[in-house]
């Protein structure tokens, strides 16, 4: 899925990467970049009961 914009920086990529990997809370979460392109990114983060509220729901910032 392409959103045609174009990135100012040919090396998005690499810095995409490089600031998520220096994302603590992320790590916490167990999150993963998926999909990286220009304009969007795409992160999963796995169900864990530790990132649930008390009606064992995701929470919505999660």
């Amino acid at each position: 899925m392409s959103s045609g914009f174009e990135p100012r920086d040919p090396d998005y990529e690499r810095r995409v990467l490089g600031s998520f990997a220096r994302q603590g809370l992320l790590a916490t979460f167990a999150a993963r970049l998926e999909t990286i392109e220009p304009g969007m990114v795409e992160i999963h983060v796995p169900f864990s009961t530790g990132l649930t509220q008390q009606d064992n729901f995701f929470y919505a910032g999660s």
